[in-house]
């Protein structure tokens, strides 16, 4: 045949070419990686944002602070004062559960002292007092100053505060004496237009003037 032996037998081993049929045309294109449409319960999940918040959970946060809201809100007044006592959730939680009967659990406290923390409403508890019956005293320090020496030193402050009224008088003085302090009284009475009956102070406590 002219037709060399090793060109027959390559030509007999080749694999033959697959020719496409209709049932393979018939199927659909793999659509691209990361993309496959759901199927079956995939279908069913939410698409829209709210849905999408609702199926993870991300109100649940905000129902339970309602919740606790509600919950603790017969006791708000017993929780502020104990908030301004510096005390911890935890110690509140005891104490109501102890002394008031709270029927809830530790978390309803926890979030509703969170709330009252965050909120602008701060517990306080306001002085009330009758014209002229009590002013505060005590002592502060000023910013340096160069007294007539050349030398900086840092002066001592006498406030007084009228309770009522919240009209002060404030002087200076280099040392804390009793004759300084005692000047300084007589000064802010003269100042005020009279003497209070009592003097509060932090560092002496309640000072009862005798009044003639």
């Amino acid at each position: 045949m002219g037709i060399h032996r090793s060109t027959v037998a390559a030509h007999l081993g080749s694999k033959p070419t697959k020719v496409p049929t209709g049932s393979e045309d018939s199927k659909p294109a793999r659509p691209p990686y990361g993309r496959c449409p759901p199927t079956g319960s995939e279908a069913q999940l939410p698409v829209g944002v709210e849905d999408l918040h609702e199926a993870l959970g991300e109100d649940s946060e905000k129902d339970d602070a309602e919740l606790s809201r509600s919950r603790c809100e017969p006791w708000r007044d017993v929780i502020l004062e104990k908030l301004g006592q510096g005390l911890s959730a935890q110690r509140i939680f005891q104490d109501l559960s102890n002394d008031h009967e709270f029927p809830h659990g530790y978390d309803s406290v926890k979030r509703f002292a969170r709330q009252l923390r965050s909120s602008k409403e701060s517990p306080f508890r306001r002085l009330e007092c009758e014209p002229g019956a009590e002013a505060q005293v005590d002592f502060g320090q000023a910013a340096a100053v160069v007294n007539e020496n050349g030398r900086r030193r840092r002066p001592h402050l006498l406030r007084v505060v009228l309770s009522h009224s919240r009209k002060g008088y404030t002087e200076a003085i280099d040392r804390q004496t009793t004759d300084n302090f005692i000047r300084c009284l007589e000064s802010a009475f003269w100042h005020l237009g009279g003497v209070p009956r009592t003097l509060i102070s932090v560092r002496w406590g309640a000072i009862t003037c005798e009044l003639p």
